[in-house]
């Protein structure tokens, strides 16, 4: 880019001021300063020696005072900034760097031991060949492709390697893989928060599944999440709710509905403690919000700051902990997460 040609520029110049200039300024002083010493008194020596010294001062002022002037310019035109005078005028030029051609990725990322994941690999351009190594191995398709893996507890990082007639790139992806435990409770609010946009229901539900396989918790655990044609409530069990922490949330599904928790959903799946905004759509009684009809990210496909989604306060055992008023959908929220048979 030009500001790396501006650069380049201004490191030979630096190098000539730093190094070139200090060295011929040494010894034109040296010089001017021997012929006055050795004029023996004889008045056009002195003028020599004087002369001598006064170019290398004048010079020196020149050089560095055009250099300045420079600098000032480039400042000027956004191309450097001034940083202080240990390091003077510092060249920010941007890298963009070229979109990967090769990816790898494992969904979901967390599993338990039993369950499957997907591995998918994609080329922007195809490849001669592509050969696995570490937790998978053998020759994959060149123009991309999946391959559906199942492997034992632990961590596993499958890695792949594509060649081209510009190199060689590789690249890799972990999935972990947990021994099923059972959960100390059954419902939970997420440690990660999410954009309005949660992929719809479904993208929901996958990352509630996701925070509660990441802790090797067996079962299927869906998001509390309405859309404009379902209700939370419909999807939940008839049983007694409890917290990470064995606290009772509700005694069945009539009472966590009736507006009132025995405590806060609180907890996240790790167990630790979280006051937050949470992504609901539902009203206490466990039915999507009626009005407005919008109030759901055009049902949790929305990253917009112009819609927005109902939420509840993970804090509060009243209403509040399911309808605490909407946020707009490009904000990041939590979600309530419950087990079900």
């Amino acid at each position: 880019t030009l500001c790396h040609i501006f650069q380049l520029l201004h490191n030979i110049i630096e190098f000539i001021l730093v190094v070139v200039v200090p060295i011929v300024a040494a010894f034109l002083f040296a010089w001017g300063g021997f012929v006055w010493l050795s004029s023996m008194g004889n008045p056009s020596r002195i003028k020599q020696g004087q002369q001598i010294l006064l170019a290398a001062v004048v010079g020196i002022l020149i050089v560095y005072s055009a250099w300045l002037f420079i600098n000032l310019f480039l400042t000027s035109l956004g191309v450097v900034t001034f940083s202080g005078t240990g390091t003077w005028w510092k060249f920010d030029c941007e890298i963009v760097l070229p979109p990967a051609n090769l990816t790898l990725e494992a969904s979901p990322q967390n599993i338990i031991s039993g369950e499957n994941a997907t591995l998918m690999w994609q080329l922007t351009t195809p490849a001669s060949s592509c050969t696995a190594s570490g937790a998978w191995s053998g020759n994959k398709n060149p123009a991309g492709g999946t391959e559906t893996v199942s492997p034992p507890a632990g961590a596993h990082t499958y890695e792949l390697s594509c060649v081209r007639s510009s190199g060689t790139e590789t690249v890799s992806a972990t999935l972990n893989v947990q021994a099923p435990v059972a959960a100390p409770g059954n419902v939970f609010v997420t440690s990660q928060e999410y954009i309005g946009n949660l992929g719809g229901r479904a993208g929901a539900d996958a990352k509630c599944q996701d925070r509660a396989r990441s802790k090797g918790f067996a079962g299927i655990w869906l998001a509390w999440i309405s859309t404009s044609g379902n209700n939370a409530g419909d999807r939940i069990p008839n049983w007694p709710f409890t917290d990470f922490r064995g606290q009772t949330i509700a005694s069945n599904k009539t009472d966590l509905l009736d507006g009132t928790l025995s405590s806060p959903i609180q907890y996240d799946e790790s167990g630790n403690f979280r006051n937050t905004f949470v992504w609901t759509g539902t009203l206490a009684n466990g039915t999507a919000v009626s009005f407005p009809p919008s109030l759901f990210c055009l049902d949790w496909t929305s990253d917009s700051s112009g819609n927005a989604g109902l939420g509840g306060v993970s804090e509060e055992t009243n209403s509040t902990w399911t309808n605490n008023g909407d946020a707009a959908c490009h904000n990041e929220s939590a979600l309530y997460c419950f087990l079900t048979p």
